[in-house]
């Protein structure tokens, strides 16, 4: 309801992602084995930075691509080559006697990730050799800080927990609020509408809860979410539609 005729909903390229992994879930099966292993690179870590950078994502959005992750629980999804380069796989690819496949999607400019590539990125490598390597690196040390972040939430806002003091969250830094109150909203959507609780969202009730004022404010959120900021309290709810 509510789609245009005609037209898939939902963002086309995380769905087509969502399907390649399931298919490569169902290759592992097959191949009885408990690791699938995917190509990305440094390269590829870089244009992932840069493009949360411009979204203005908070820890867990700046960790980019996980170097390990589960695609089921007895299957990971691992990504061995995200320390070198693009170049450094191809040749390592040529002098195994293994054919390099390019998809056509990465010479398609009008995608920013495309873009970024053939462009600023180009010209940031080219006048500081190794940036992407660089970059990659600081990856791992951002996805460290975000598990930080995530220990602090974990203590801060109590899963199944939907209302909390607003003098204990006024206390917690505003990247620990914006983290927790996400994780809350995203637990009562089912994890759906993670793309759409960006700064514009998140951050005018990060400032309610830690400002002076005592009239109770209301947030409508994405997905029917209202956050409700009063005197004393801070409450996350989904109200149900009518029938």
């Amino acid at each position: 309801p509510g789609s245009t005729p005609g037209k898939i909903p939902g963002n086309p390229e995380a769905m087509a992602r969502k399907a390649r992994y399931r298919a490569l879930a169902d290759l592992a099966r097959e191949a009885d084995t408990p690791w699938v292993a995917t190509g990305h690179t440094a390269d590829d870590q870089f244009e992932t930075i840069i493009m949360s950078l411009i979204r203005g994502v908070g820890p867990d959005g700046m960790r980019a691509i996980a170097r390990r992750r589960r695609l089921e629980p007895d299957l990971r999804l691992i990504r061995p080559m995200l320390h070198i380069t693009r170049d450094e796989a191809r040749a390592l690819l040529e002098r195994a006697d293994i054919l390099w496949c390019e998809d056509h999607t990465n010479l398609d400019t009008t995608r920013l990730r495309a873009a970024l590539r053939h462009a600023p990125l180009a010209q940031i490598e080219s006048i500081r050799p190794g940036a992407s390597r660089r970059a990659s690196y600081s990856a791992d040390l951002i996805h460290q800080a975000s598990l930080v972040v995530r220990d602090r939430v974990e203590q801060v806002f109590p899963k199944g927990a939907c209302s909390w003091s607003r003098d204990s969250l006024r206390a917690e830094r505003p990247i620990v609020l914006g983290a927790g109150l996400r994780r809350t909203a995203l637990r009562l959507t089912q994890g759906t509408g993670a793309d759409r609780l960006g700064r514009k969202v998140v951050a005018p009730c990060i400032r309610a809860i830690r400002d002076g004022s005592t009239e109770p404010r209301r947030f409508p959120w994405p997905r029917d979410i209202l956050v409700t900021v009063t005197t004393h309290e801070v409450r996350m709810e989904r109200p149900r539609r009518p029938d």
